[in-house]
């Protein structure tokens, strides 16, 4: 992995949209527009990139038929969302020509584009961090490089602890603070994280098949990173002026909506 910042990034469409539309909420749906615009200029500015591919989370999702413990994001039926939030995504899909990901989520298509292509992560999510390379945090204006072996780190103690906001459960009673001292090694993440889990399983969870229960939590809280990417395109933000470049590339397959490709886990 290079020491030198790339020259892509990896926008996550899904934090743009959800935090435009929850600012616009009580304006009008054009005022989304404007903060849209502004938002990818601005991080074109800070960034000195002008290079992005966007991306958004598709209707389906692989994970809603791996989660069989407790049902994947079934924690968000009764919540309310931002009255212009698809109005956002359809914006950025016409405007910047934003990339659906049919079958996965944005941050599956964002994990590819880093490790096939050495793009840049740019977004909030704390979880992408299990994914090595460089990632940019557009809110607080912030770079942060991560290791191969942090990365793996990273990945097996989001394994323990799951994550309540997508209504994986991971072990019970499980933070970061008891994660973190189970965790300690790349090289022995794995094996250490499904130790974890039979020791726990057999004291609080005696009816649960450890492994299994293991394999599942991996899979829902895992990146994918060898997304078939049918289409590529790339849209050029210029910091600081009007309007923006789509360029077009990377093709493979034909214009019509992919099959979803079952991910290597």
């Amino acid at each position: 992995m290079t020491n030198t910042k790339p020259d892509v990034l990896a926008v996550d469409g899904d934090i743009v949209a959800y935090r435009t539309a929850a600012v616009c909420e009580d304006h009008f749906e054009g005022s989304c527009n404007d903060i849209l615009d502004t938002t990818l200029r601005n991080i074109s500015t800070n960034t000195n990139i002008s290079t992005m591919r966007i991306y958004l989370s598709g209707v389906t999702n692989f994970r809603y038929d791996v989660a069989v413990t407790k049902p994947y994001k079934g924690n968000r039926a009764t919540i309310v969302r931002p009255q212009y939030l698809n109005h956002c995504k359809q914006y950025l899909m016409n405007n910047y020509k934003a990339i659906v990901m049919h079958g996965y989520e944005a941050d599956d298509g964002i994990a590819t584009d880093m490790i096939k292509n050495g793009a840049a992560h740019c977004g909030i999510d704390k979880d992408i961090l299990q994914i090595p390379g460089w990632h940019y945090n557009y809110v607080k204006e912030e770079w942060q490089r991560v290791t191969p072996e942090q990365a793996e780190i990273t990945l097996y103690r989001q394994v323990l602890m799951g994550d309540n906001s997508d209504n994986i459960p991971g072990l019970p009673r499980i933070g970061e603070a008891k994660a973190a001292a189970a965790i300690v090694s790349h090289e022995t993440a794995k094996v250490d994280a499904a130790n974890f889990y039979k020791d726990v399983c057999r004291e609080k969870l005696p009816d649960v098949d450890p492994l299994e229960y293991f394999i599942e939590q991996l899979k829902l809280v895992k990146m994918v990173t060898d997304v078939d990417m049918y289409k590529m395109i790339t849209t050029i933000v210029k910091p600081d002026t009007e309007g923006f470049e789509v360029q077009e590339g990377g093709f493979t397959g034909n214009e019509d909506e992919p099959e979803v490709a079952k991910p290597n886990l």
